[in-house]
Formats: structure tokens, sequence, C-alpha cells
């Protein structure tokens, strides 16, 4: 990383610095994994009218080698390839589904990166050498009143970020 004082920055420029963290686990840390089940929506009927909802999982697991420890996380949920929260968009061969995730059954917080979009956990590592995890629902729904849908297979990918 190269820092350049601020006595030569343009008068227009404003300062920006990426920084890339990486966690190497050291003695008394803790260590953290997430893995997800797939959302699975089945056939879905655009002439119905109705949205069409479905539950898929992630499980946060943290680890401490010495115990007495405690896991702060939060977690995350991308856009996917829509690039947008508003909504999400699963693709088959060029046509989308409108569709999104969320933070509970009823469908009223959309599960993103923002503060308030994200989900915050806390798993207490009493025992050294020891697993602990914890599972959150993800609930999916494709919204209603799309008619103009083509059949196809349709899909996304959402990724998740978990940071402790």
């Amino acid at each position: 990383m190269t820092l350049i004082p601020r006595s030569a920055w343009p008068a227009a420029l404003a300062p920006v610095v990426a920084v890339t963290l990486t966690a190497t686990p050291a003695e008394g840390a803790v260590d953290c994994t997430v893995n997800a089940t797939p959302l699975s929506f089945g056939a879905f009927s655009p002439l119905d009218g109705v949205a069409h909802d479905s539950e898929a999982r992630i499980t946060v697991a943290c680890y401490s080698d010495t115990g007495s420890e405690s896991a702060t996380y939060e977690i995350a949920l991308d856009a996917g390839s829509a690039g947008t929260l508003t909504p999400r968009a699963m693709q088959s061969y060029g046509n989308q589904l409108a569709y999104n995730l969320y933070t509970s059954s009823t469908y009223g917080t959309v599960w993103g990166i923002a503060a308030g979009a994200t989900v915050a956990g806390n798993l207490s590592l009493n025992a050294a050498n020891v697993t602990y995890s914890h599972d959150y629902p993800v609930y999916g729904r494709i919204l209603a009143g799309q008619s103009q849908a083509h059949i196809g297979t349709y899909n996304d990918s959402v990724t998740i970020t978990v940071t402790y």
C-alpha cells in the first residue's frame, strides 16, 4: 500500500483506500464457517397471480481452540446476478423472474448488505475444540404479477458474507 501525503492530493480528489483483510487463526482466535442449503422454488405458474414462497437455511459454525469466547457476527446476502435488491432476478436464457430473499416469514425486510438488512448473531463458545453452530432461515419469494414469464429453468447465485 502506498500512502500519498495529504499535501500532494489534488483539490478535487478525495482519498480512496482499499483494504483486503485475510483472517489467520491465532492462539485463542475464533474461526467461523458458513454453509447454506439450496433455495428451490419448484414449479411456479405465473398465471396464478400469487407470490410463490420457499425456504432455505444458512448455518454459521464457529470454533475456538481455547473456549470461553464469544463469536459475534453479521450475515449479509449480495444482490445476485441482478445487481440490485429491488428486486433480485433469476435468469433463464435472457429471461428474468423477479424474486427476493427476506429475513423473516413476514416478508417485510429484504435480506441484503446494508445496515438494517443483515442478520446479526452470537455464539457462546464455552468449550475448547468444540464447534458450535446456529441455523438461520432464509425466506424466498417469487413476486406475483409476472404473467410475462417464459417457460424455463431459472437460476441465480447469491453470495453469503459472514463478518466476525
